[in-house]
């Protein structure tokens, strides 16, 4: 019944009206005995929400963060598998936690750890004499790292290395996640004497791309050398097996770079020093 007075009664799947507290009245009778009156208190257990969990954390590259579940909560089971009461993380995406207190109620609390603080490579151009980067992300102004050299320019001048690794970092300290690109540079002058010095000319770093394609041409339109073979696209200032006389030759090269997902086209001329 609901009331003390038995006078509403209440069907055996009951619910309660009262929020997390109600209390409700019992008679039971039994034929030759007096009745029996009662009192049921019914408590409604809800579970503890953690003072400690967000529901979005922020991670920079090559960092390792620790999201604490919180001591309202003695059993705790990560989506990670873990049942610390701290669990470590290293890579963005959804995560989730169930907590269960110690009236075996649970809960679980979802959260998303986000890399957007970081600054990310968008584009990388290279010409024969710098490299720019393009970034977006996290707090400017950008730091750029290339191989470990901090310069506040996104333009690497007369780069010297074959390869650099390229990384962003924001105002806040926050470190993206590098890249390692390959530095394309063309010569233009060789002289193909046999003296072992630039006796071929040729474009450093080629064979690292995809979709080759370099043709030469001499003054005049006629095509002297052509490939479209990563590995074979050194030109020894011969044609059908003579060699060329001293000009200015024209070069088209293409290709893909499977780093930066760009296509790439250069022209330009090269000199040709032969004994003629």
């Amino acid at each position: 019944f609901k009331d003390v007075n038995f006078t509403q009664p209440i069907a055996a799947n009951y619910t309660n009206e009262t929020a997390f507290a109600q209390k409700v009245y019992v008679r039971i009778s039994v034929p030759g005995f007096c009745a029996s009156l009662g009192i049921i208190n019914l408590n409604v257990n809800t579970p503890t929400k953690s003072s400690t969990l967000e529901s979005k954390y922020y991670i920079c590259y090559g960092e390792t963060l620790t999201v604490d579940a919180g001591p309202e909560n003695p059993t705790r089971t990560w989506s990670t598998g873990e049942t610390s009461p701290t669990v470590l993380i290293t890579k963005t995406g959804n995560y989730s936690v169930e907590l269960t207190n110690a009236d075996g109620c649970t809960y679980t609390h979802n959260f998303t750890v986000s890399d957007e603080n970081q600054p990310k490579i968008e584009v990388v151009n290279q010409t024969n004499s710098s490299i720019e980067v393009i970034a977006y992300g996290g707090v400017k102004p950008y730091k750029y790292y290339f191989n470990g050299v901090a310069q506040s320019s996104n333009i690497l001048m007369n780069p010297t290395a074959a390869s650099f690794e390229i990384q962003v970092e924001s105002a806040t300290g926050c470190l993206g996640e590098p890249k390692t690109i390959y530095f394309i540079k063309i010569n233009n002058a060789f002289s193909p004497n046999a003296d072992g010095i630039n006796d071929v000319w040729k474009i450093d770093n080629l064979d690292k791309m995809e979709s080759v394609s370099v043709i030469i041409v001499d003054r005049y339109g006629n095509k002297v050398f052509e490939s479209t073979d990563k590995r074979k696209v050194v030109w020894d200032g011969k044609f059908s097996g003579r060699s060329l006389p001293t000009s200015t030759y024209w070069y088209t090269a293409t290709w893909f770079d499977p780093v930066t997902q760009k296509s790439e086209q250069r022209q330009g001329w090269i000199l040709l020093k032969n004994r003629n």
